[in-house]
């Protein structure tokens, strides 16, 4: 079941908890029931091809599909406001040219539905060309809002194979649990997942937690919007932390005129303890909560459960005099674990203005967020207490995008060196495969010691999990630790080419 942020605003005053029948839409699939996975990771001898066409948007404005006829030269794809992404290394195409796509969706029929116990932790990506075997793998990143720290999460990659049942799932790897069969590999950093596979489909994370101590990241972002002369909707959002989800519920907001109040925040969301708790604890002088009340709750099950579709409290605000300052102070928090509490404390100006901008082709809207809207040296505010100042209407995403420094970072020529000094396992044991290590490339042996050179998946591999100006510079440190001054002059002479 998906979620849709609620935008209504004739809310009840008497909304004390959360449900699908108020501040939240409930999206029910008209297609047949749910999908369903089997465990089973035998791969269909079907090769044959069947690239999809398919390039729509999905009901957002931001791109969410992206499709392109690759060469034998390789290719990016880069859906950035999804952070996901596809590369295509060069030599995976035969011949000619071949049609290749990578979509990210959401709707419940493309969704796989879980055993008990366990939780999807990133968006459904689609890729193609489907039932296509390649002569090497392609890397595929996708976010995930896992929280590794102290976790016992037991983690797992799922496959929707559609030569077989259009509908069917299977668990192709369980993260610890790699056998010599295991068909891709998955590498699980902080906030990404990296799968590494000679074949594409639609692919998954999800988990299972032993321990029920582990936890989901999520963020919190606040919104208002104007509804008449002295009314105010203020809405607080909870959705996964992944760019997917963040730009979705940005452009939901987007076009009911909703403007962010401040940068959105990171909240801890700890398995088995209880619902998610929003108190308004101020509003400051002139304003009033109309309806909504100070408190509302959103259960743990609609949270727990969700997947990239926000859910939402409203709070309908009243501006009682001419003052046109909003002081916010929120507090959000589970029940039976509020030490892991998140605090917005703001003051806005010029609401009435930014309120106006509401015009889906404008930039992101913001409202101005200040210490001393009016330089009155009698606030006796101690500095810092507010969180974020604003003074040119602009916001910079969580989630934006850095230089690429990935292009043209090593050559064919070069790769095809190291690949030669690092594919035959040696005695003293630097060769690929301390490589990897050094690299914190974990369970690696299975899959890339079945491929044709695991020295070139694991290079794709590090050009997919880096991206900054000292990435070359790194990776000879590494070979230099590694004993191989070959294999790090290789790549000095790219750092330092004259």
């Amino acid at each position: 079941m998906s979620y849709k942020p609620c935008l209504l605003l004739d809310v009840c005053t008497s909304v004390q908890r959360i449900s699908s029948a108020s501040t939240t839409f409930t999206i029910k699939s008209i297609l047949p029931a749910g999908s369903s996975y089997n465990e089973s990771v035998e791969m269909s001898p079907s090769l044959k091809n069947n690239a999809s066409t398919d390039s729509k948007y999905l009901s957002s404005h931001f791109e969410t599909t992206k499709s392109k006829m690759v060469t034998s030269d390789g290719e990016w794809f880069s859906l950035d406001k999804c952070g996901v992404s596809l590369y295509v290394p060069d030599g995976v195409v035969d011949k000619g040219d071949e049609l290749f796509s990578l979509e990210v969706v959401d709707e419940e029929w493309h969704r796989p539905m879980l055993q008990e116990g366990e939780t999807q932790l990133s968006p459904v990506v689609r890729c193609g060309p489907k039932n296509f075997h390649f002569r090497k793998g392609v890397v595929i990143t996708l976010p995930h809002f896992a929280s590794l720290k102290n976790t016992s999460w037991l983690l797992s990659v799922l496959q929707k194979p559609e030569e077989i049942n259009p509908s069917e799932w299977r668990k192709v790897l369980t993260l610890g649990q790699e056998t010599p069969g295991t068909p891709i590999f998955a590498q699980v950093d902080p906030n990404k997942v990296y799968i590494v596979c000679e074949f594409l489909s639609d692919f998954v994370l999800v988990g299972r937690s032993f321990t029920g101590l582990d936890a989901k990241l999520l963020k919190l972002a606040l919104f208002v919007s104007k509804m008449d002369d002295s009314f105010y909707s203020f809405r607080t959002h909870v959705f996964a932390d992944t760019p997917y989800a963040y730009n979705e519920c940005l452009d939901a907001e987007k076009k009911s005129g909703g403007s962010l109040l401040c940068d959105p925040k990171t909240l801890y969301f700890q398995e088995n303890c209880s619902d998610l708790c929003i108190n308004v604890r101020d509003v400051g002088v002139g304003w009033k909560i109309h309806s909504g009340g100070k408190y509302q709750e959103i259960s743990y099950s609609q949270i727990w459960n969700m997947t990239v579709k926000s859910l939402s409290c409203v709070f309908i605000l009243h501006q009682t005099d001419s003052i046109n300052c909003l002081e916010l102070n929120v507090s959000i928090y589970q029940k039976q674990k509020q030490s892991n509490s998140v605090n917005f404390n703001l003051k806005t100006n010029d609401l009435n203005t930014n309120c106006k901008r509401h015009s889906y082709s404008t930039v992101d809207t913001v409202v101005n967020v200040i210490e001393n809207p009016f330089n009155y040296s009698s606030l006796t505010k101690k500095s810092g207490r507010y969180d974020f100042v604003y003074k040119h209407n602009t916001f910079k995403s969580n989630f934006s995008v850095d230089n690429n420094y990935r292009t043209n970072v090593l050559t064919n020529s070069d790769r095809v060196i190291l690949c030669k000094l690092l594919d035959c396992q040696t005695s003293k044991g630097n060769d690929w495969r301390l490589l990897a290590e050094k690299l914190r490339i974990t369970s690696y042996y299975y899959y890339f010691s079945n491929t044709c050179s695991p020295t070139e998946n694991i290079l794709n591999l590090w050009l997919c999990r880096n991206n900054d100006a000292n990435m070359l510079v790194n990776l000879s440190r590494v070979f230099r630790e590694m004993g191989r001054v070959d294999c790090a002059t290789v790549v000095e002479r790219r750092c330092f080419p004259n």
